[in-house]
């Protein structure tokens, strides 16, 4: 006697949509309007449906645990890394825009706004998008901060 039958194709296909429906970035998205994987924390609609499907593949539903893995966030990579670094100098050197864009930890401190301080700030600017071009975008993010930074950098903020 058989009491499960077979997975349907259309039952896969409601069960993908439905990893999907609950991914972090959907629910996020609809909630607020802005996806932030760093607060994630049962994986994007993309990932859930992976692991369903990795678990359906397998048959071994342990492999479905998003709750397991430490993969959640985007590693980060050498475009992540000069930006980063920039945005650490760019606080530092006008602390006022970094108080004023959110950045803690500069606000007790005042913008230097004499020649030597705009240059400071000129050169690391400057600085930094030599660093920008020694990397290679390894993906989307990547790809829309090497187009940012120019005008991000270009206008101080």
């Amino acid at each position: 006697m058989t009491f499960l039958e077979p997975l349907s194709d259309k039952d896969i296909a409601d069960a993908l949509s439905a990893a999907s429906s609950v991914g972090d970035d959907r629910i996020q998205k609809e909630a607020t309007g802005r996806v932030n994987p760093e607060s994630w924390t049962h994986g994007s609609s993309e990932q859930r449906q992976k692991w369903f499907t990795v678990g359906y593949q397998t048959g071994d539903a342990k492999k479905c645990d998003t709750f397991a893995t430490n993969n959640l966030v985007r590693p980060s990579t050498a475009v992540d890394a000069v930006a980063e670094r920039y945005l650490d100098t760019f606080a530092a050197l006008d602390p006022c825009a970094a108080t004023e864009m959110g950045v803690i930890g500069h606000d007790d401190d005042v913008t230097d706004y004499s020649p030597d301080g705009v240059t400071a700030r000129v050169d690391a600017a400057r600085s930094a998008l030599q660093d920008l071009d020694a990397t290679s975008p390894v993906d989307d993010v990547d790809r829309v901060t090497v187009a940012a930074m120019p005008r991000t950098t270009r206008s101080g903020r």
